[in-house]
């Protein structure tokens, strides 16, 4: 719906130069805060039932995933009801892959949709005013920009990951 406010104004507009998509996203600061953050929501929260449904079908038995994790749940639904964070020593891989996960699917998403409605301008980011790693990493994939939003008088601190130079 916004982007189609967009016809015939910014898209399309030869000045125009491409488009942000959301602004300084809570992405939190280390690459599992994604899907701990997901695990301190409520068992309704959509991205909770999904991970615990991934959870699930890599381990098979709650059990299973206990040994993993060093937790003590009696079943899924359990899991999926209580409000907690893992010893992040033997869940990090987990925590990992759906924090990855959540990231891909919105970057992937948003320039699906940029795509579509605007080919010839470029997909800026979400102006990060954070540093999660994994998460620059993957808008680095997706986006043609990673751009931030700098509340200081020097730009030294602007590193992206490895050797991504967007």
């Amino acid at each position: 719906a916004a982007l189609d406010a967009e016809r015939g104004v910014s898209i399309g507009d030869p000045w125009c130069l491409g488009f942000f998509v959301n602004h300084e996203i809570a992405w939190g600061a280390d690459e599992t805060a994604l899907a701990l953050a997901v695990l301190r929501s409520p068992a309704d929260q959509p991205a909770k039932t999904v991970f615990v449904q991934d959870l699930r079908r890599k381990y098979g038995a709650v059990a299973r995933l206990n040994a993993a994790w060093g937790a003590s749940f009696k079943s899924w639904d359990e899991l999926l009801a209580a409000s907690f964070e893992p010893d992040p020593r033997g869940a990090r891989a987990d925590l990992l892959a759906f924090s990855r996960k959540i990231a891909e699917t919105y970057f992937r998403i948003v320039r699906q949709e940029l795509r579509s409605a605007a080919p010839n301008q470029l997909y800026l980011g979400c102006c990060f005013a954070g540093r999660n790693p994994l998460v620059m990493e993957i808008a680095a994939a997706y986006a043609d920009v990673v751009s931030f939003s700098v509340y200081d008088y020097t730009a030294e601190y602007l590193q992206l990951p490895g050797r991504i130079d967007k």
